[in-house]
């Protein structure tokens, strides 16, 4: 299934004045496939075939005439099943993704580059790895810089079969990580240069209970509730500097998944709950999560399901700020008047590390399989106003020191013109402090 020309018109009709806003744009990049990540400027998304139901790999470069490009070797095809999330680096030249072996017979761990096409991570395998049920490994997580690939593989000890979270590399392979003993664990996320990771571990009781690793050694991230209450809960992604985790916990109280987030306090990391959209039940029939986290933290994506029931669900996208707290996306993008077509509803959302750009998909329930996916980008934020541009090259620089050192000290000047920053009608220490504070702003415009 791919984009007919006949669609393309209908969307373009119908979204003339819904695909892009004065400032905001929103553009649909596929139909039959959904995006499961963004580099850091989202220019370029990654993500699955669904349509087709190879859930094949592809990689979408803004700009490019040839549009949304398969990258080859899935499993399902070949084997039947597949697992994994495509997920690209922050500069877009590189993709990790679960792909089918050199005989077709087997899935592994693999890295795409840019140029250079595939690289199986396994075989071999680590020490106590082994195959099971045509897995060596499944691929869930990209650093940022492209180097580490984080998932789990397949290992005999101290069971066969069990799943060990790890981390891996072209050159050295897979790095096991450690997890509750004789149980499986996954890391569904690595920030940017390989060395924090996140996802959940199996606890002695069976739930899924999110996790961290830090120096190789995992900590749960959510409370052991004993007495067998644990419902599973999972860190789904990690930010650049490993300082915000996000992901989803159970609230007791609420009987019920709530999107989660946590920060590192230099020791530990503190739990936020971030809640759930206005109108979710307040029963397990419920589940929110959070899928992905800005670098600076101030904005995370997710999907509400108000029923949890798979591809059945009654769910949309929500987006969280400090400002706002958690809003669903349908109201963020009528915000820059931006809607969806009819009937369409949001069912996976992720966000750029640099906080510019959301993609997401979006689905027809009443047409089998119609998942499209979409690139929606905020407003540029308005150049920096340069308080200290004395000379109006739209900078503050040397130049304009000279001009406030020779206005230092003198008074009666009209207020925030020729030195007096602060308004006050003379030009002393207080106003020198602005200056400081605003010296090498660069608003690249000429006043």
């Amino acid at each position: 299934m791919t984009m007919t020309r006949l669609t393309l018109a209908l969307l373009a009709l119908a979204g003339s004045a819904t695909l892009a806003s004065a400032q905001a744009t929103f553009e649909f990049i596929g139909q039959g496939i959904g995006v499961t990540d963004l580099s850091e400027d989202g220019s370029v998304a990654v993500g699955n075939t669904i349509f087709d139901g190879a859930y094949e790999t592809w990689r979408w470069v803004e700009g490019a005439p040839t549009g949304w490009e398969r990258l080859g070797l899935p499993t399902v095809p070949y084997i039947g099943t597949g697992a994994g999330s495509p997920d690209v680096s922050y500069d877009g030249s590189t993709v990790s993704a679960t792909i089918i072996g050199a005989d077709f017979t087997y899935a592994t761990q693999g890295i795409w580059i840019d140029g250079q096409g595939w690289t199986e991570i396994l075989p071999p395998t680590a020490p106590d790895g082994t195959i099971r049920d045509n897995y060596y490994g499944s691929a869930w997580g990209l650093s940022g810089d492209g180097a580490t690939l984080s998932g789990l593989y397949q290992t005999t000890s101290p069971f066969f079969g069990t799943a060990r979270p790890c981390f891996s590399t072209i050159a050295g392979g897979p790095t096991g990580l450690t997890g509750e003993t004789g149980k499986n664990g996954r890391v569904n996320a690595v920030n940017f240069d390989g060395t924090i990771g996140c996802g959940w571990t199996e606890s002695p009781t069976g739930p899924w209970m999110a996790t961290v690793w830090r120096d190789g050694t995992h900590t749960w991230l959510v409370p052991d509730l004993g007495n067998g209450q644990n419902v599973s809960a999972l860190a789904n992604a990690v930010n650049a500097d490993g300082s915000v985790i996000v992901g989803e916990w159970y609230d007791p109280q609420a009987a019920r998944r709530n999107a989660a987030r946590w920060d590192w306090n230099g020791s530990s990391y503190d739990l936020t709950d971030l809640g759930v959209l206005p109108g979710t039940p307040q029963t397990f029939i419920a589940r929110v999560w959070a899928n992905s986290v800005s670098d600076d933290g101030n904005i995370i994506v997710g999907v509400n399901r108000f029923n949890d029931n798979g591809p059945f669900s009654i769910v949309t996208g929500f987006v969280w700020t400090p400002e706002d707290g958690m809003r669903d996306v349908i109201d963020v993008l009528a915000d820059y008047d931006i809607s969806l077509p009819e009937n369409h509803h949001v069912v996976s959302l992720v966000v750029s590390p640099d906080g510019s750009t959301i993609g997401g998909i979006s689905l027809d329930p009443s047409v089998t399989l119609d998942y499209w996916s979409f690139i929606f980008r905020f407003p540029a934020p308005p150049p920096p106003v340069c308080v200290g541009d004395l000379d109006s090259d739209g900078d503050t620089t040397v130049l304009d020191f000279a001009i406030f050192s020779n206005l230092f000290g003198t008074s009666g000047h009209p207020p925030f013109t020729n030195g007096d920053l602060d308004g006050d009608g003379d030009v002393d220490v207080l106003d020198f402090g602005i200056f400081t504070g605003d010296f090498g702003c660069a608003s690249g415009a000429e006043t």
